[in-house]
């Protein structure tokens, strides 16, 4: 539960109305109580949603760096969450009523009601999230995240009052990109705030090179025959689900998926949890020992994935490089990242009498439909067990001709 300090503060915020003077990529810094510096962006005149947000670190400045370049260059689903599972901030928010939990609603109209604010309007409520690594963004927990929420709303409500004197570029505010080396730096002493410039972080990130210590696995694929080029990236399943706390934040499972290089085909994806990467190079090589085969090279398609083969690729002989993927690769990571994990639909309903229950006609319709949607590499990256399903209502004749011939082509053992 947020305080009634950080509610008034987010309303004073908002009453500045700082994001019509102050744009997204304009940060602005501010020393944090415990030293470190955090970074700050206003977002509300482009976007639905007014907010001002924390990235605390060196880390939480280079997931901002991410997110802009992102906006900038949209990807796949496979880069779409490597930036929205990699994000490193806390946020204030002021949203719709139904974008809040009943939880988060009921304090909202709480401190409303005795400070006799009025909830009318769009964007009238207001939440705290904090998002870490691997995790879809939660409310704030911590004593921790409570104040450094708070000494962000206070430096933005120091920096409206300063630009009542003078103007944004006088202080120091530009569009990051424009001049990239420093930002203005706000420090509370006592009661006044102090004005100076910070340099920013360097924005490579240094992701964290895995050990693999199984000699026997090792030694195992090592004697495997070597063939082809097989193209890898590391990226999170975009289903979340619960993780070892059932009252805490839910997860982004973290895949590692492969395709040959040659053939364009989805080979068996590793999955785990972030932090969690070694079991990735556990599913990656049990897969190279099911096939029997090992690749010649490696090219990774991120520095992460780079980082994370090292060990591996050097332990078992398989040439590793860094290199962009090809178009087969991201739309089998794409497909991956936005199916795996999907929830069956469910069916509501308050009496089951109301509910429709399809006929077999039009569960058949329904599978026509979802299959001409999805794409060949899809296909062929379904279970051994799926397929044979799929190829047994070809026999029986179950499926539109074009339909069938598509799946008997892609999905048949021709002798």
């Amino acid at each position: 539960m947020a305080s009634e300090n950080l509610y008034e503060l987010a309303y004073r915020f908002y009453d500045t109305k700082l994001w019509k003077k102050v744009g997204g990529t304009e940060l602005f810094a501010v020393t944090l109580a415990d030293g470190e510096i955090g970074y700050c962006s206003v977002t509300g005149l482009s976007e639905d949603t007014v907010s001002l947000t924390l990235y605390p670190g060196d880390a939480g400045y280079r997931s901002f760096r991410r997110i802009i370049r992102h906006d900038s260059d949209p990807a796949g689903m496979a880069e779409t969450m490597n930036v929205i599972a990699t994000m490193d901030c806390l946020r204030c928010s002021f949203v719709d009523r139904d974008d809040l939990s009943d939880q988060e609603t009921a304090e909202v109209r709480t401190f409303a009601a005795a400070h006799r604010r009025n909830l009318r309007g769009s964007r009238a409520y207001v939440g705290f999230s904090r998002h870490e690594f691997g995790c879809v963004g939660w409310h704030l927990e911590t004593d921790r995240d409570e104040w450094r929420m708070t000494r962000a709303l206070e430096a933005a409500l120091a920096l409206s009052g300063m630009l009542l004197r003078t103007s944004g570029e006088e202080l120091g505010l530009c569009p990051i990109g424009r001049e990239p080396d420093r930002v203005p730096l706000l420090t509370r002493r006592g009661r006044e705030w102090e004005l100076s410039h910070t340099p920013l972080p360097e924005e490579e990130d240094s992701w964290q090179e895995v050990s693999f210590e199984n000699e026997l696995t090792l030694t195992r694929v090592r004697r495997l025959a070597r063939s082809g080029i097989w193209e890898c990236n590391m990226t999170y399943v975009s289903n979340p689900f619960p993780g070892a706390d059932p009252h805490a934040a839910l997860v982004y499972p973290l895949m590692l998926c492969s395709t040959d290089a040659l053939t364009g085909d989805m080979l068996a994806p590793s999955i785990s949890y972030e932090g969690k990467e070694g079991e990735l190079l556990d599913e990656f090589a049990r897969m190279m020992l099911e096939k029997n085969e090992r690749p010649t090279r490696i090219r990774c398609g991120d520095d992460r994935t780079f980082a994370l083969l090292k060990d591996f690729c050097a332990g078992t002989g398989i040439e590793r490089e860094r290199k962009e993927m090809s178009r087969a690769a991201r739309e089998n990571a794409d497909a991956l990242a936005e199916e795996m994990g999907k929830p069956d639909e469910e069916i509501f309903g308050e009496d089951p009498d109301d509910i429709h229950w399809m006929d077999q006609a039009e569960v058949d319709q329904f599978l026509v439909d979802t299959l001409s949607g999805i794409s060949d590499e899809a296909l062929i990256g379904l279970t051994e067990f799926a397929q044979q399903d799929l190829l047994k209502m070809v026999d029986d004749g179950r499926l539109p001709l074009p339909l069938a011939a598509r799946l008997d082509r892609l999905l048949r053992k021709k002798d």
